[in-house]
This record gives C-alpha cells, sequence and structure tokens, in this order.
C-alpha cells in the first residue's frame, strides 16, 4: 500500500481538490469488513493512479459535505469536482476503467 495516500481535512482540499490529474477517494472505516477486503484493490488501482483513503470516522465533515450514506464509497474526483461515485464492493479493473477515461477526457457519465 505504499503508494495508496491518506487524506484528511488537513490535507484534502491540496491533495484531492487541487490535484492536476484524477484522484480516487476510498472512504472507509477500520471497522467495516468490506472496507478491509478492498485494500488489496485500492493498492491495485493505486499502482497506475493517485488514490487515497479517507477515514470516515476523523472526517465526518468532509464525509457529510460529499453526501457519503454507505462505505465503501469511493469518489472519482477531477478538477476539484466528483466527476463519478461508486458504493460497495468494486473491481481494479471497473475503478481502473473510470479512472482512465477520467484521465483521457475529464468527462464520464453515470
Amino acid at each position: 500500500m505504499d503508494k495508496v495516500k491518506v487524506f484528511d481535512a488537513n490535507n484534502f482540499n491540496q491533495e484531492v481538490l487541487c490535484a492536476q490529474e484524477p484522484v480516487l477517494v476510498d472512504i472507509w472505516a477500520p471497522w467495516c469488513a468490506p472496507c478491509n477486503a478492498m485494500t488489496p484493490v485500492v493498492a491495485q488501482v493505486a499502482e497506475e493512479f493517485t488514490v487515497g483513503k479517507l477515514n470516515l470516522e476523523e472526517n465526518m465533515e468532509l464525509c457529510k459535505q460529499y453526501e457519503v450514506s454507505a462505505i465503501p464509497t469511493f469518489l472519482f474526483f477531477k478538477n476539484g469536482m466528483v466527476a463519478n461515485r461508486r458504493m460497495g464492493m468494486q473491481s481494479a479493473e471497473d475503478l481502473k476503467v473510470i479512472m482512465q477515461k477520467l484521465s483521457e477526457s475529464g468527462n464520464l457519465e453515470g
């Protein structure tokens, strides 16, 4: 998990909102079994793209701001805005496809 960043209220603006490239934010909690099961998947995506984890319990205000209602939630940011979101277990390939599309065009529906 060397390449997976840790996001929090202190670095979110700089690391996510001001990023020049798309950023995948994995919203999780330590007690969440599906979140923990996603750890190797998230690490795999981080080999190719900018990815970080945001602990729900430690960042409740940010999670409220982005209307996170379940975890794991994956927010895909492009140019400081949420360009896409997914909830629940995801495959590395599905996450990579979304990140690739955002990297290429910046526009993504769905």
